[in-house]
């Protein structure tokens, strides 16, 4: 065995078996982030539930000169890692839900899922995003692109108040101020976050589900979304997928393995105004599946999306553009491709409505002006050249005029704030750090480099 850093020793005799190191039996789980084809190698991985914990981590780095980041899931990790420490804030899990105020209290340690099915029977939504399994925070701190979105806004533009514990081991709640502004969309680099408050939206109704069409209808059904859902009601969202139907025992037989078409629609409240869009987009093609449509409790959005909610290895593209027929039939053209088969999904989000109005509260994630958001995402597969292909060609193809753009939350391995913020935001964001954390102390995987 070899002999440990002193930085890890003392994380060790500090905090017990709460720091888990190269030299630990699960260390390889500890350290592995939710998306699997990256592989970390933090110096030492603690899980922290009490300030107390969060002040030591943070005292010991400082003393060694290295530095720390959090991460709860993963699910945006990329391989910068190396001589850091990696803070788990797991046991912060408190959840409050005041249906009266219309407010949560949420913990750095709690998921989406676990959010979405404490507001089951509140009459209350949050603007979370598709999959159960990430954290909270991290997703509102880079922003989140919520199924709610056109409703609702960006999520980090819901944050009332974050509470953090500063780099000199201070514990601050803040509301309003340029470091607010830097946290709503960029907030990984000014403290470890222990819990926020954010808005919670009224909604009686929450329906939704998945409209299926056959892989050759794609052009015809995503020239009708695009073309009826640009007007549509800010309380409806949609999306079209180019999709590849897992093979998994809750899919009916007929669908496994079945590459398709579907719509995801999501809304709340206005439902007979919805259908009218939705009757529109589908009155000349016809759907293999037309009763997927319900009335959803909260929790039960997330089971429409089923998005995988195991660790798997996954590569993703994403871009904001403005998407036409064109556009449409090449993004066919490479999903049924030989290298588009190593892609799992290929996404056109419609944006608009509430997302692109000024926000009404400071915040550097600003209005998305772009109509549509393109996703895409597969498994990584090592040595695969396909995998490699099938990205460079979404880039091709998703063509857009300047620098490309997405949103901080779908930043992927190689990119960092300046993909996500223009070069003005950057330099406010690095005036304000370097009055918070002017060491550096604390990093996020997405921090830009000066």
């Amino acid at each position: 065995m070899n002999q440990p850093q002193p930085v890890v020793a003392e994380l060790v005799q500090s905090l017990g078996y709460q720091a888990i190191t190269p030299d630990s039996v699960n260390w390889l789980r500890a350290s592995q982030p939710w998306n699997i084809a990256v592989h970390q190698s933090p110096l030492a991985v603690v899980t922290a539930g009490t300030a107390d914990e969060v002040r030591a981590v943070l005292a010991i780095a400082r003393h060694h000169g290295v530095s720390v980041t959090t991460q709860l899931t993963g699910h945006g990790a990329n391989h910068r890692l190396d001589g850091m420490i990696v803070l788990r804030p797991s046991g912060f899990d408190e959840l409050t839900i005041d249906v009266e105020a219309r407010t949560a209290r949420i913990g750095a340690g709690v998921r989406w899922g676990e959010v979405a099915a404490a507001l089951d029977g509140t009459g209350l939504v949050a603007a979370f995003g598709s999959n159960p399994s990430v954290g909270v925070v991290g997703y509102l701190l880079a922003g989140g692109v919520s199924l709610f979105s056109r409703a609702t806004g960006l999520g980090a533009w819901a944050l009332r108040a974050v509470e953090l514990i500063s780099a000199d081991g201070v514990a601050h709640r803040i509301t309003d101020g340029e470091l607010m502004w830097a946290l709503r969309g960029a907030g990984g680099s000014f403290g470890i976050v222990t819990a926020v408050e954010i808005d919670l939206f009224p909604a009686a109704d929450v329906y939704g589900g998945k409209l299926l069409f056959g892989l050759d209808e794609a052009g015809d059904v995503l020239d009708a979304v695009l073309s009826n859902g640009a007007d549509a009601d800010s309380a409806l969202n949609m999306s079209v997928n180019l999709t590849q139907v897992p093979k998994r025992d809750d899919i009916a037989p007929m669908l496994q393995g079945v590459r398709l078409v579907s719509i995801d629609v999501f809304g709340f409240d206005s439902e007979s105004e919805h259908m009218r869009t939705l009757d529109a987009i589908r009155g000349d093609i016809h759907p293999i599946v037309d009763d997927a449509l319900g009335h959803l409790a909260v929790s039960g959005v997330h089971q429409v999306v089923n998005e995988p909610t195991k660790p798997s290895a996954s590569g993703d593209f994403s871009r904001l553009a403005t998407v036409d027929r064109a556009m449409i039939d090449q993004l066919v053209e490479l999903f049924e491709s030989a290298d588009g088969q190593v892609l799992r999904n290929v996404q056109v989000r419609l944006l608009g409505g509430r997302l692109a109005e000024e926000p009404g509260v400071s915040a550097i994630a600003g209005p998305l002006t772009d109509p549509h958001l393109v996703l895409g995402v597969g498994p990584a597969v090592p040595g695969d050249e396909r995998v490699d292909r099938a990205y460079a060609r979404l880039g091709e193809i998703v063509e857009v005029e300047g620098k490309p753009r997405t949103v901080a939350s779908f930043l992927t391995r190689g990119q960092d704030y300046r993909d996500a913020y223009d070069d003005e935001a950057i330099s406010k964001w690095f005036a304000v750090r370097d009055e918070f954390n002017p060491d550096a102390l604390i990093r996020s995987n997405r921090d830009p480099q000066r």
